[in-house]
């Protein structure tokens, strides 16, 4: 077990060491998140289905292991086409979490797309914009998903991830969980983890903290301070 998901566990922040549920509901593989957070995207679920809107979840729990592979692979990836390191952290940045900042090991996070399109949807913007295929859901979520629990924590562009209209919190735990973030002694990891340019973002974790962990929509962060 890396350092990261030990501190994590500690927090109690990596669901992957409790019992999570899987969704009835997924495009092509499990998808887990904690029992609590299914059962509410469930009930979500069903009343989306009952205004003829399908919502089929295409992640939720993610592990520190798994978000450092796909952290790799994109920087990996962007150092094959040209960029240089601090590019590649850069063009990582947008979308990707570092590994231990993703809210996917929380449990709580899971991602959408509207399944009731033949065309397969993938997490794009402009798949949620007016006349995208995900269009539909983005609307009904809009207006119903808050009565489930459910908000955007990248609703808008604050200056750390870009915004992701798929991304969906369940609020009443993952509000609980963020102050535990920080307490994390994420300098120390950040200079001892082997993952892609970590020891770059190192010297600056206490303002990228602020960009990336805890620029979210507002109603999603009542609990933050220490």
């Amino acid at each position: 077990m890396s350092a990261t998901e030990l501190a994590l566990r500690e927090q109690g922040l990596d669901a992957g060491a409790f019992d999570l549920a899987p969704l009835r509901a997924a495009r092509d593989h499990e998808v887990l998140l904690r029992p609590v957070a299914a059962q509410a995207f469930e009930a979500m679920r069903l009343a989306a289905a009952h205004d003829g809107v399908v919502l089929l979840a295409v992640s939720g729990y993610r592990s520190v292991p798994r978000q450092e592979e796909i952290w790799n692979a994109k920087f990996a990836k962007a150092r094959a086409e040209g960029a240089s390191e601090e590019e590649a952290l850069r063009r990582n940045l947008v979308y990707s979490a570092p590994p231990g900042w993703s809210r996917h090991h929380w449990g709580t996070d899971l991602d959408l797309v509207d399944g009731a399109l033949d065309a397969e949807a993938r997490l794009e913007s402009e798949d949620w914009q007016e006349g995208g295929c995900c269009r539909p859901a983005g609307r009904w979520l809009d207006e119903h998903a808050a009565d489930f629990g459910f908000l955007r924590p990248y609703d808008v562009y604050r200056g750390g991830f870009s915004a992701e209209p798929w991304h969906w919190s369940f609020a009443p735990p993952a509000i609980a969980f963020l102050p535990r973030m920080r307490r994390i002694d994420w300098h120390g990891l950040f200079r001892a983890e082997p993952w892609s340019g970590a020891a770059l973002m190192a010297p600056t974790v206490d303002r990228d903290f602020a960009r990336f962990v805890l620029g979210i929509q507002p109603r999603l962060r009542v609990a933050t301070s220490r």
